[in-house]
């Protein structure tokens, strides 16, 4: 993510740098607050994935895969998102 979009959803979240508009200051530690609530949505998501049940999905996912399988391959993706 671009440090000009951290710093306007910083802005719309309501943080104020001290001392005025003085952000530079704040940008190491605003990208690893982002970086930090990423992740967690991240494992969020992966585990919502993990603990779906399997059989409220279509049918196209049970004949093209045993759909826990899908789920899986979901998961494990949405967490090496974390690693890239």
């Amino acid at each position: 993510m671009m440090q000009e979009e951290l710093i306007q959803m910083a802005k719309e979240a309501g943080f104020e740098p001290l001392g005025g508009d003085a952000w530079d200051c704040f940008t190491e530690t605003i990208k690893r607050f982002a970086s930090l609530v990423a992740e967690a949505e991240r494992e969020a998501c992966a585990k919502a994935c993990e603990e779906t049940d399997v059989e409220q999905f279509t049918y196209c996912m049970v004949l093209h895969d045993d759909g826990a399988g899908t789920l899986a391959n979901a998961a494990a993706a949405i967490r090496a998102r974390s690693n890239a």
